[in-house]
């Protein structure tokens, strides 16, 4: 670690680590702060191929003599040529220093700092006004925290490409989403016989989530849903209810190879009669 401490007063600015051509190794730069927290930038001139630069500011308190370091920030491993990464140092004391690292080749590149104060932080930073224009090079978002009420802790709400997931219980969207399933029939009825409107069979390695299934038919009918041949489900329909709909307030969960249908028997006696029937839910892992 270098023995030269460099003292940087409040908003005062300076390269801890000029703009020259480094070889693979660490580079260790110690600072003494009159504010608590540093705007950091690395500036990468150059790269050989394969090369890259690792940025990351660490402080100790009581034990610096006992080997006590502290991770304070770290920035992005740097690539690529012409790169300007930027990042802001917090909950620091006044003894941070930085350490850099080459791998792979050489690095033609420089550390820029300004000690600045904590009220110029992210949160600050991330905050946006109505309207306003999205920059997606420089702009910062906060990741959402969801709280775990089975174990007790706090969990990052999951997603992908941008998209948070979301479960689908009943009416009310909670998290995992998993992929729509739909499963729709029409056709006309068979009275007093039973006749299946639609099935459906849970795919390999995953889990169902069924939340609804409808039957349409002006006929006086009656309907079950079943799942391996056990009824989860009923209705009837008439004139007066022509369109039933049996909806699970909790999505009803049925593991792979289960079989789901729809069964219905019009009144014995009656005319045929159109019938619908839909299906709906959500498969996941």
């Amino acid at each position: 670690m270098a023995e030269e401490i460099l003292r940087l007063g409040l908003y005062e600015s300076k390269a801890i680590l000029p703009l020259i051509s480094r070889g693979p190794g660490t580079f260790t730069q110690k600072m003494f702060t009159e504010g608590n927290s540093i705007l950091s930038t690395v500036f990468v001139q150059s790269l050989d191929v394969g090369a890259s630069v690792s940025v990351k500011y660490y402080d100790f308190t009581t034990g610096g003599d006992v080997g006590e370091s502290y991770l304070l920030q770290s920035h992005e491993t740097i690539v690529s040529s012409l790169t300007d990464d930027r990042q802001l140092v917090t909950k620091m004391h006044n003894k941070p220093y930085v350490v850099a690292t080459v791998t792979g080749g050489n690095a033609i590149f420089g550390v820029y700092v300004t000690v600045v104060v904590s009220q110029a932080s992210d949160i600050d930073s991330a905050l946006k006004k109505e309207n306003q224009s999205v920059d997606l090079v420089t702009d910062k978002g906060m990741p959402i925290m969801v709280y775990d009420t089975t174990t007790g802790v706090w969990r990052f709400a999951r997603g992908e490409a941008g998209i948070q997931d979301v479960r689908v219980v009943g009416n009310v969207s909670i998290g995992d989403p998993g992929t729509p399933v739909f499963v729709d029939s029409a056709g006309v009825t068979t009275p007093g016989s039973q006749q299946t409107l639609a099935s459906y069979t849970v795919p390999a390695t995953k889990i169902l989530s069924l939340l609804s299934a409808q039957v349409i038919c002006r006929q006086e009918s009656t309907f079950e849903v079943l799942a391996d041949s056990v009824v989860i489900g009923s209705g009837r329909t008439g004139p007066a209810s022509p369109n039933v709909n049996f909806s699970y307030r909790v999505a009803r969960q049925l593991v792979a190879g289960t079989l789901v249908e729809v069964k219905a028997t019009a009144r014995s006696g009656s005319g045929s009669a159109d019938i619908e029937c839909y299906i709906q839910g959500t498969l996941s892992i």
